[in-house]
């Protein structure tokens, strides 16, 4: 199966294709661009340099959030709109859960992703590792601040995602981190867990799909007097 992924929950976004457990390439969006205008040229490129066809994709694996906000919306729309448009199947793949995927742990062993939610709070959940992409969802995801969660840390529990990129200098130097080129998601990653889920038996709707946002934007919280 040919497996394309996106990844747009946050500043380091990327493409990839896979076929079957095969990563042929993963392209990472330009920075100094918004999502709306990096990604269709960066999903172009990276259908030209793996020679595909659009319709060569039969699954699209895309990161859902938590994240950004118009970054997501972003990603979600567009993995949507091809999937339709070339009748490939898609797969919806929580952020925390492609964060949780890059730490190389031995099985057993608990994960702590943590994405900046901003206003000093962050997304978070808690994994335990049994096997290569193969996670199990042990506390769900949910806005914690920052304090509380660098509180709840333990020895036992392995740290990882962007948020330590302002959080990893406050931690005691006995906490295990993650090598910080596996803290942002990658879309290398979606494609292999959608791999894994889907041969699974895991399946989404593409008309149901949609962001995970946890909260509110800023300006819903103002609309509606939050």
């Amino acid at each position: 199966m040919r497996i394309l992924a996106i990844e747009t929950s946050g500043l380091k976004g990327s493409v990839a294709a896979l076929s079957d457990h095969d990563l042929l390439l993963e392209l990472p969006l330009n920075a100094n661009q918004r999502g709306a205008q990096s990604l269709a040229p960066a999903l172009a490129e990276l259908l030209r340099q793996v020679v595909w066809q659009p319709r060569d994709a039969r699954l699209v694996g895309v990161s859902v959030g938590p994240g950004s906000f118009t970054s997501l919306r972003v990603g979600v729309t567009t993995a949507k709109t091809f999937a339709y448009a070339v009748s490939a199947e898609i797969l919806a793949i929580s952020t925390l859960e492609v964060i949780a995927a890059q730490a190389d742990v031995p099985p057993g062993r608990l994960i702590s992703p943590a994405i900046d939610a901003q206003r000093g709070d962050l997304y978070t959940a808690l994994y335990r590792r049994h096997g290569p992409f193969d996670y199990e969802l042990i506390e769900p995801p949910s806005i914690v601040s920052a304090a509380d969660w660098l509180a709840g840390l333990s020895r036992e529990t392995l740290a990882i995602g962007p948020a330590l990129e302002k959080l990893a200098a406050g931690l005691p130097t006995d906490q295990p981190l993650a090598p910080r080129e596996s803290w942002p998601p990658a879309a290398r990653t979606i494609a292999r867990l959608a791999v894994v889920k889907y041969a699974a038996g895991e399946r989404s709707d593409v008309w149901s799909v949609a962001p995970f946002y946890l909260r509110k934007s800023a300006a819903e919280e103002r609309a509606s007097g939050a």
